[in-house]
Formats: C-alpha cells, structure tokens, sequence
C-alpha cells in the first residue's frame, strides 16, 4: 500500500513539475492575440527576457531570435494592468493591426497566392483583404484585378496599404516586407 501510495505522490509531483515547465512566459498571449503570432512560432521563434520590477510588476522584452531588433515589451502592473509595444506599430490612417497583416500574409503564403499569382489566386486575396477590411490602394487593387504588377511588386503595395508610404516605416516593418519579397522572388512559379 505505502508503494502505491509513493508512486501515486510521485506521479503527482511529476506532473505538477511538468506543468510549471510548460506554464507560457509572461507576453505569450500578447504576441498570439494581439500580434499574430502562432502558439508554435512563439515557442520556437522567440527569446523572452524577464524583468520583476518593483512593487510585483513584470516586464517582459520578447523578440524573434532571428531579428532580436524587433523588440515586442508587455508590460503588467500588480494591480492588473496590462500595457504592449511592437516594433510594427504604425500611425498611419488605415493601418489594419498586425495580427491582421501578418494573418494575412501567413494565409498568401501558406495558400500560394503570391507564388502562382494567377486570376483565383489574386481574386482570393483581394477577397480575403476586403472581408479583413484591409484598405486597397489604387495600384494593389488593379494588380489584383489585372495582375498588372508581378507578386513581389505586389507585397510593395500591399505594405504600402497597410502602413502607407515608406518612409513612414518603421525599421522592422522594411526588413519585415524585404524578407517577405525575398522569399516570394525565391518562389515565384512565374507562370501569371
């Protein structure tokens, strides 16, 4: 009896250590619901460093390993106060969020629309930005229309709608749309 006893006390010391191990870091939930992120990208993507300030308050600078320049913060008070920062964050007009935008760009790129670029594949992002309430400049909505511009110069206007100009652009905002060209270029099928 005092055997199972001690393997049943084990089991349950175990799976308490295994839950604590597994707990999400403080920020977590921001980069998933309000930034975009997936659960999988933050646990294999991100580096977090943990401050305890004074009086139980945490700070918490969470950035991807492979660009610790885009430095997200969250921020929570003991008295339950939550406050977040991107380095995508923009003051233009029609900027959409940056889940919007990165679910976005996530679905073009899973679904192959700016690899293919033929009339259904522009015909479904043009869809999909206008049911997300993502504004379309001039020069996107006739590339869709049209395919009038190739998908790499497409990303361009697609950035410029949702963060306006470039030289409004936040520093991570360039190197995220040049990452996001590059890996179109590398797979453009050619074929639109």
């Amino acid at each position: 009896m005092k055997k199972v006893l001690r393997c049943i006390l084990l089991t349950i010391a175990m799976l308490a250590c295994a839950m604590a191990a597994s707990a999400e870091e403080p920020g977590t939930t921001a980069l998933t619901e309000i930034y975009g992120y997936t659960t999988q990208e933050v646990n294999e993507q991100f580096t977090f460093e943990i401050d305890n300030l004074t009086g139980g308050d945490i700070s918490v600078k969470m950035y991807p390993k492979a660009h610790p320049n885009w430095v997200y913060t969250y921020t929570e008070t003991s008295s339950g106060g939550i406050q977040t920062t991107s380095p995508f964050q923009s003051s233009y007009a029609d900027y959409p969020g940056e889940s919007v935008v990165r679910e976005t760009l996530r679905m073009a790129l899973e679904e192959g629309w700016l690899y293919t670029w033929q009339w259904d594949d522009r015909g479904l992002l043009r869809q999909w930005m206008i049911e997300w309430d993502i504004p379309l400049n001039q020069a996107l909505n006739t590339a869709l229309e049209q395919g009038d511009l190739s998908p790499v110069e497409a990303v361009t206007e697609f950035f410029h709608s949702c963060y306006g100009t470039e030289d409004a652009w936040p520093e991570a905002v360039t190197q995220w749309h040049d990452k996001i060209q590059q890996l179109v270029q590398e797979n453009y099928q050619g074929n639109g």
